[in-house]
């Protein structure tokens, strides 16, 4: 079974991060990662093309990722439009 539109809040991730997220139509529309501790964040270009909209300043295309340095507490969120 596949699900299309799923979402998700503050499931624990790998590297001290909580990470929010809603697909709709088989695609990833929103996410939030909350940093636990400083550090740079990585979150890999899966999105088929489509560029995020980021809440801040920084982020930036590094290879497949987007990288941003964060500090404990900080939340990065993107929207992505259309699939």
């Amino acid at each position: 079974m596949r699900w299309k539109d799923p979402s998700f809040d503050n499931l624990r991730a790998e590297g001290g991060y909580l990470v929010s997220a809603r697909r709709e139509g088989g695609a990833t529309t929103w996410f939030r990662v909350k940093a636990i501790r400083a550090g740079v964040l990585r979150v890999r270009d899966n999105f088929g093309g489509r560029v995020p909209s980021w809440n801040r300043p920084g982020v930036r295309k590094a290879g497949e990722d987007f990288q941003v340095a964060v500090k404990s507490g900080d939340a990065v969120e993107a929207a992505l439009g259309g699939h």
